[in-house]
């Protein structure tokens, strides 16, 4: 009972606690405790791309925690002078006393990557699933809306429950990891996710030469040069028509432009067309 006659609620301060907010009345103070604030964990080694370097740095630290680690109660001129051999702050020396003393051997001791591990959640575990649920019931549909609108989205359920609006940076992470075809499927449907990543089965069947007959087009690998010069221009395009029975080809046209309906007339053309004057300017005869 505090002096003015008002109950005080206070939770224990420590590190366990992290408070949102508070208020105070004349009668009562008021604390809202979220969950546990998120620690940061050491960045484990790899053992396999450890160099020759990281063995020697390690082999070295052990010999100076080993007696150290035996220890019940490390006195604090033996922790200073430990750092100063190691050359390591008292954050870093007492993690890596821990490590050894968890499992005595030199690969705990071997020198790790600073910074994030890769695919690490820095967000909580409810802002992860809120983000779940805006993906799952809002972006994967077939209204297909934006980066944006879902932020907009979570910023309306977020208040609700009392947690901010993640980033677009934290969004757009947890988008890439959806696999492309799940993505089409909910956003445009199945058989449009069908047609996209499915293989297209059977096969293109001619009974007679001519009877169909397929146009595709290829970038030739040769370089056209100009002929006062000999700049290079660019490679050209071909164009060709084949006949699917006889794997023959009527007709065919080369072009420096892009692949385009009138490259593809122009092959018609030449395919349909009698050929002995096109083969007598060149100097051939048709057989």
């Amino acid at each position: 009972m505090g002096s003015d006659g008002c109950s005080a609620t206070r939770p224990w301060f420590g590190f366990d606690l992290h408070l949102k907010w508070w208020t105070f009345c004349p009668k009562e103070w008021t604390f809202q405790v979220l969950d546990q604030p998120r620690r940061r964990t050491m960045r484990t080694a790899d053992l396999k791309t450890a160099s020759d370097a990281d063995w020697a740095e390690a082999h070295r630290r052990e010999k100076i925690i080993r007696p150290i680690a035996a220890l019940a109660r490390v006195p604090g001129g033996v922790a200073g002078r430990a750092m100063e051999q190691l050359d390591l702050g008292r954050a870093r020396f007492h993690k890596l006393l821990q490590l050894y003393r968890a499992s005595p051997v030199a690969a705990s001791l071997l020198p790790r990557p600073r910074g994030r591990e890769k695919g690490e959640q820095r967000l909580s575990s409810a802002a992860e699933q809120l983000i779940a649920r805006g993906i799952a019931e809002y972006y994967l549909t077939l209204e297909k809306p934006s980066v944006q609108a879902l932020r907009r989205w979570l910023r309306h359920e977020g208040q609700k429950v009392g947690l901010k609006v993640p980033s677009t940076k934290a969004i757009q992470t947890r988008l890439d990891r959806l696999t492309p075809q799940t993505v089409t499927a909910r956003r445009q449907g199945a058989k449009a996710a069908a047609d996209k990543w499915e293989p297209t089965r059977g096969a293109l069947a001619a009974g007679s030469a001519l009877e169909l007959v397929q146009s595709d087009h290829t970038l030739v690998d040769v370089i056209v040069v100009d002929d006062l010069y000999r700049k290079p221009i660019g490679r050209p395009w071909l164009t060709l028509m084949i006949d699917v029975a006889s794997r023959t080809v009527p007709g065919f046209h080369l072009d420096m432009l892009a692949p385009s309906a009138v490259s593809v007339g122009m092959c018609m053309r030449q395919a349909v067309l009698p050929k002995r004057d096109w083969l007598a300017e060149r100097g051939m005869e048709a057989p």
